[in-house]
Order: structure tokens, then C-alpha cells, then sequence
């Protein structure tokens, strides 16, 4: 029997750490696109050896800053289409 550490109410899990195929599975990215993130500073990553590792948090970031970007990008082009119908009823009048 291991001795294994289930975390309780509050604990923090351990944190993970993924290969790149891993980590190319959680986000969709293909090999070129997920190295480029890592070499941009989109995506975290750590080297271990002559591994390169993800870290679950640095997916996890990632997707989030993705949504967030999505949402203002939503909200912007809202902006700009109510603006461009103000400015077409300006030049009515």
C-alpha cells in the first residue's frame, strides 16, 4: 500500500507538471503554435533535464487570458458598431 496525500478542504493540489504533447492536447494548439506561445512568453514553461515541462497553472493562465481576451474583443466591437451608427445618424441629420 503507497502512502499517498489526498489534500483536504482548503489544501492546495500538487502541482502538475505536463510534456508538451500533454499540454498540446489541454489548449488544441499544434506543435509549431504551442512552441512559438512558449518562445513568446504566452505559455510558461520550466527544462528539466532536456525536457521542456508545462506547468498545469501555465495552461490553466493561458485559457483564461484567452477568454478574457475574447470578451474585450466582444465588447470592442460592440462599441465600435454602436459608434459608427451614431456617426451615420449624424450625417443623416
Amino acid at each position: 500500500m503507497g502512502s499517498q496525500h489526498n489534500p483536504t478542504e482548503g489544501e492546495e493540489m500538487p502541482r502538475r507538471l505536463l510534456s508538451v504533447p500533454e499540454a498540446m492536447a489541454c489548449t488544441g494548439l499544434g506543435r509549431s503554435n504551442f512552441f512559438n506561445k512558449i518562445a513568446t512568453g504566452e505559455i510558461r514553461s520550466v527544462k528539466i533535464g532536456k525536457r521542456r515541462l508545462i506547468p498545469d497553472t501555465a495552461i490553466d493562465e493561458y485559457i483564461a487570458r484567452r477568454a478574457h481576451e475574447t470578451k474585450v474583443d466582444a465588447v470592442l466591437e460592440r462599441v465600435v458598431a454602436e459608434e459608427s451608427g451614431v456617426l451615420e445618424r449624424l450625417k443623416d441629420a
